[in-house]
């Protein structure tokens, strides 16, 4: 895991197109800005456990 420090407006590039841009610091609280192709997919870490896990219960029911 790559650990960064950026302070607000600082921007991170993921590959040749995305970009992690830090919109704000305040209470704790980081919020990102996320730029990247239509065809790249971009989600938020609970959101992908979800959907692997509904894939795997998917896959031991038969679907």
């Amino acid at each position: 895991m790559l650990l960064l420090t950026r302070r607000e407006a600082g921007v991170v590039s993921v590959g040749s197109s995305v970009r992690v841009t830090v919109r704000s610091v305040r209470d704790g609280q980081v919020k990102f800005g996320i730029a990247a192709p239509r065809d790249v997919p971009v989600y938020r870490g609970e959101i992908r456990r979800r959907m692997q896990c509904g894939a795997s219960q998917a896959s031991r029911d038969g679907a």
